[in-house]
């Protein structure tokens, strides 16, 4: 009986030491989110009771220095210190709020896995700063001034915890932020994706190379492509990664169920649960947008058909080449290229033993429209181009701006025809690139300045052919216009040069010239400010073809005024016509040819 009782007795105490160790237990598990707060007059805190879902009753120990609300939001009152305390059931916990007159944190109490701001309020000027008690658990920078508050970053270096003491230099008020390293971010910098032949990524063509760099070794990292619409493309799962060494995958343009992707995608790395975005989207195609290739120089894109050449538009620093002629006749393509996205790549029509040509070209100005400093043109050739400039500025056939190379490409049986003061030429109107090795052949109407190689030449035309018609009808001129007619360039500008070019061409002119409106005619050259060098001027320019002209013109054999430098031309010698009819010009070396195809 005896036994019995002593058993009884031990059970009953046995049980009360477990719920009392449990209650021990339970109540060392409540506890607050911060112990310690310093905050400024009109400054808070946010105070959380953690391990509990009773009921939190609030009180301060002084009312007059920090109020406490139901929420736990604690303000500052008056310069002093405070204990707020938090009681739930029978769980009590404190916390001490230190309360300055000018200078306060939001906590000074975090664990941080990651870039941290902890925001600090001021409620006069202040000379901010901070010191870190160990450097090596973590680093700090301040933010930007919103109003009277300040983000104070801060960034995990190594796991440990140390402080951070912030002072006030106005007036040595302070507060110290206690900063748990939990754990410590894996920062991806160096993070890219092109497509591995340099060119654009295009599926079954290339691959696209993605390229990051950690600063600490994972243990694992998935790759994640994302569409523009938030949707993942494909996930790629990678393993562990080395610290600081460019780690590059490759993906082929498949997407998770191994379908061809056509469109935009980002990049995203997850290494080790820390997450790194690059926000810039990156363009995938399905296949070639052109016959084939992908916009390499080794690998360019193929044109072959009217739809490739108006799709090189959004592609101007690409580069192509023309796999065959290609037909315009029933296409209403222009200025494929504009001054804001001039063409930045290369063109050529030359790919090997054949040159291919562009037929048929209609339209009311230029087909490549402006050619940029880095822009080239190979074997262009355009056969048979009517253009219709009435009401245009400006119009050409093979383009409108050359920034670039213009280089073998050729103009043949071209027809310009406005009936505006349309500045015109067969190969490009303003030319501040370089033309070489051109040939230009058709018939220009207009009533404006006009040419058969370029408009205004302001850099450097060479070894270009030309044999134009050019038939100026003279109308509503200013009264302080000029206009210019040459069979290379209208106006060759002061730091140009024309090199070794030669001109066939014929000038015609008509109609009548409003006082005090000049013409200036040219074989070679309307106006010359520049150098003009060898080459020749074998163009029909008789007295006859200006005979119903109205008005004060000048024509010459080479230039119609001279201000520049000419050397070494040969050309016709015409009745009435001298090599330049006026200007303060140089004229050296020159070769006159006996004119057999001149009448009387």
């Amino acid at each position: 009986m005896k036994k019995i009782y002593r058993f009884i007795v031990f059970c009953i105490m046995l049980a009360v030491s477990f719920f009392a160790d449990d209650d021990t237990q339970a109540q060392a598990s409540v506890r607050l989110n911060q112990t310690n707060a310093t905050i400024c007059v009109g400054g808070k805190t946010v105070l959380e009771v953690v391990g509990t879902s009773k009921h939190v009753k609030w009180s301060t120990s002084d009312k007059n220095v920090a109020k406490v609300g139901s929420a736990g939001v604690v303000t500052g009152i008056r310069k002093g210190v405070a204990t707020i305390t938090a009681k739930a059931d029978s769980f009590t916990c404190k916390c001490r709020v230190v309360v300055n007159a000018t200078y306060g944190a939001a906590v000074s109490d975090v664990t941080i896995k990651r870039e941290t701001p902890v925001m600090l309020t001021f409620t006069k000027n202040a000379v901010v700063s901070y010191k870190i008690q160990d450097p090596d658990i973590c680093s700090a920078g301040w933010g930007s001034w919103s109003g009277n508050e300040i983000p104070l970053n801060i960034t995990p270096k190594k796991v440990g915890v140390t402080y951070i003491t912030c002072t006030n230099g106005a007036n040595t008020e302070s507060v110290r932020i206690r900063v748990r390293v939990k754990k410590v971010p894996v920062n991806i910098t160096n993070f890219y994706a092109a497509a591995s032949d340099g060119g654009d990524l295009i599926c079954g063509e290339n691959t696209a190379k993605i390229t990051f760099r950690q600063d600490r070794a994972s243990k694992n990292t998935v790759l994640y492509l994302i569409s523009r619409s938030g949707e993942i493309i494909r996930t790629q799962q990678i393993g562990p990664v080395p610290a600081r060494k460019n780690y590059s995958v490759s993906w082929n343009g498949k997407d998770d169920k191994g379908a061809r992707y056509e469109g935009e995608f980002r990049l995203k790395v997850v290494a080790d649960g820390y997450t790194t975005r690059n926000w810039h989207y990156y363009q995938c195609y399905a296949k070639s947008p052109f016959l084939r290739g992908t916009g390499t120089r080794e690998n360019p894109y193929e044109v072959a058909r009217p739809e490739h050449l108006e799709r090189m538009a959004d592609f101007p620093d690409k580069h192509f080449i023309q796999v065959q002629d290609i037909d315009l006749r029933s296409e209403i393509i222009s200025n494929i290229f504009s001054a804001e996205h001039p063409f930045m790549g290369s063109y050529n029509a030359k790919p090997q033993e054949s040159v291919f040509r562009i037929l048929n070209y209609n339209g009311n100005t230029s087909l490549f429209g402006v050619i940029g400093v880095e822009g080239e043109l190979n074997y262009a050739t355009v056969l048979d181009a009517r253009i219709t400039g009435t009401g245009q500025k400006r119009s050409a056939v093979m383009a409108e701006i050359n920034q670039g190379l213009l280089m073998n490409c050729a103009v043949e049986q071209a027809v310009i025809y406005s009936a505006s003061a349309t500045d015109a030429a067969l190969m490009t109107v303003e030319n501040s690139g370089v033309i070489d090795r051109c040939r230009a052949h058709g018939t220009i109407y207009t009533y404006g300045c006009m040419a058969g190689g370029a408009v205004y030449n302001e850099q450097r035309m060479i070894r270009t052919k030309v044999e134009a018609d050019l038939n100026l009808t003279a109308g509503e001129i200013s009264s302080s216009e000029e206009l210019y007619v040459g069979g290379v360039a209208a106006v060759n500008g002061q730091a140009a040069f024309i090199d070794a070019c030669e001109s066939n061409s014929s000038i015609q002119a008509a109609g009548t010239l409003q006082t005090p409106a000049r013409l200036y005619m040219g074989g070679i050259v309307g106006k010359n400010a520049g150098q003009v060098r060898d080459g020749s001027s074998l163009a029909l320019f008789p007295l006859e073809y200006t005979t119903d002209l109205i008005g004060e013109a000048q024509g010459g054999m080479i230039a119609g005024e001279n201000n520049g430098m000419i050397t070494g031309v040969t050309y016709y010698e015409t009745v009435g016509r001298k090599s330049s009819a006026t200007g303060s010009g140089r004229e050296e070396s020159l070769h006159p040819l006996e004119n057999h195809n001149e009448e009387g």
